[in-house]
């Protein structure tokens, strides 16, 4: 299973800080990276006021990593710290719950989800009944410094805040639903998905190299017997 996460801050620029990618967990998947070493924050969007994490890999600022996983996930979850004025630190969870089994990717941009035009590759719509009314500013997992820039950007779903005395988020615990996408139509490259990461960039799960040095011996058995 390929997956595309995108762990992203908003902070207003009234109210700017320097914020500083600490690390992301998604013990499902046996994965603890590093912010500076495994994974930087970037800003890929036009809104600078976004960062978002991905691979320290290349130049190019894109929007979040690619997980190579095993085949069988539907749940994992993501934890993503990120330091705030050298003072406070933040953490972002996300509960990720992939709905169906169709297709061998997921990613939680929802601009991939719908019908998309030829020159995006025509892909037939994937978008789930559950998020029927969901858009992409107000359903799509992010991070926000403050309570304020939240309600601005009328954050909706399943979202819990924590806002400690100074009037900062400390904590939000999200729960999001996405569907299976087929992998060709999360790396084609076009004008769409300029942004996203590369493929040869993913991280491979411990999960599925463990699986795939169990599976060896039974391999060399079965070519003994053939």
């Amino acid at each position: 299973m390929l997956l595309h996460v995108t762990p992203k801050l908003h902070q207003p620029s009234e109210r700017f800080h320097d914020a500083v990618l600490v690390d992301i967990r998604i013990p499902a998947l046996g994965l603890h990276l590093r912010g500076g070493r495994d994974v930087i924050a970037r800003t890929p969007y036009p809104n600078k006021e976004y960062l978002v994490a991905s691979r320290k890999y290349g130049r190019k600022s894109v929007t979040g990593f690619f997980i190579q996983a095993p085949a069988e996930t539907r749940d994992f979850t993501v934890t993503t710290r990120w330091a705030v004025s050298a003072e406070f630190v933040l953490t972002h969870t996300v509960e990720y719950s992939i709905l169906d089994s169709d297709c061998d990717a997921a990613s939680d941009n929802m601009m991939l989800w719908g019908n998309l035009h030829p020159s995006h590759g025509g892909w037939s719509s994937r978008w789930p009944s559950v998020a029927k009314d969901w858009t992409p500013g107000a359903h799509a997992p992010q991070m926000d410094t403050y309570p304020e820039a939240s309600s601005r950007s009328k954050r909706e779903g399943d979202v819990r805040d924590v806002i400690n005395d100074c009037g900062l988020i400390v904590a939000r615990q999200e729960r999001f639903r996405l569907p299976s996408l087929e992998r060709d139509r999360v790396v084609m490259r076009n004008n769409l998905t300029e942004r996203m990461p590369l493929i040869e960039s993913a991280f491979v799960s411990p999960l599925c190299q463990a699986s795939i040095q169990s599976a060896a011996p039974a391999s060399v058995f079965m070519g003994r017997t053939n």
